[in-house]
């Protein structure tokens, strides 16, 4: 019997041995072995529905436990439980879930490899170099007491801040290449 998993990808493969007794005497209904089975398998859709695929072990306990205990059908026909529950996914899906696991953590470890070298070029480019003002207070806080030195180096500084690609400028100047035009004044 297939039930639902949490992802819609994924079907879990369930049996079980179904035990039940009849709870009314007299009872009118013809299939109370059918009633049983479908109370037991409500339950465990129930379950099953919101379960991970990628936690198998963990969902056949769950699962187990939920259905070892007596429980009545809804209209309180039968009482039943199962004993030897199993739950398990196809041999294709586990494969699939183990590819999917690895490239997700391959992934995650390429993102993470690269953060510090994207923050490296970030910093340079979004603070340090985004105007002259902000390369010459930037070279300063690295030089302190050589004003005359950065002073001459405010055409190079310049040159740098304007080489950047500039996304948006106040004044909306921008060569063809998306890099600032500045005007300097003396």
């Amino acid at each position: 019997m297939r039930l639902p998993s949490a992802s819609p990808d994924y079907q879990f493969s369930f049996s079980a041995i179904v035990q039940w007794s009849p709870m009314l005497s007299g009872s009118r209904h013809a299939h109370l072995g059918s009633v049983a089975v479908d109370a037991l398998l409500s339950r465990a859709k129930a379950l099953t529905i919101g379960q991970q695929p990628t936690e198998e072990a963990l969902n056949q306990h769950r699962l187990a436990a939920l259905l070892g205990e007596p429980d009545l059908d809804e209209r309180g026909h039968v009482r039943t439980w199962a004993t030897k529950v199993c739950l398990k996914l196809s041999d294709a899906d586990l494969k699939h879930l183990q590819v999917v696991t690895a490239l997700h953590r391959k992934a995650q470890t390429s993102s993470l490899e690269r953060q510090p070298e994207q923050e490296k070029r970030a910093y340079p480019r979004d603070e340090v170099l985004a105007t002259p003002g902000s390369a010459a207070v930037w070279w300063l806080a690295n030089n302190p007491g050589e004003v005359a030195k950065c002073v001459d180096l405010l055409g190079t500084l310049t040159r740098l801040s304007a080489d950047l690609p500039v996304e948006a400028l106040e004044d909306g100047r921008a060569d063809d290449n998306g890099h600032a035009q500045l005007m300097l004044s003396e």
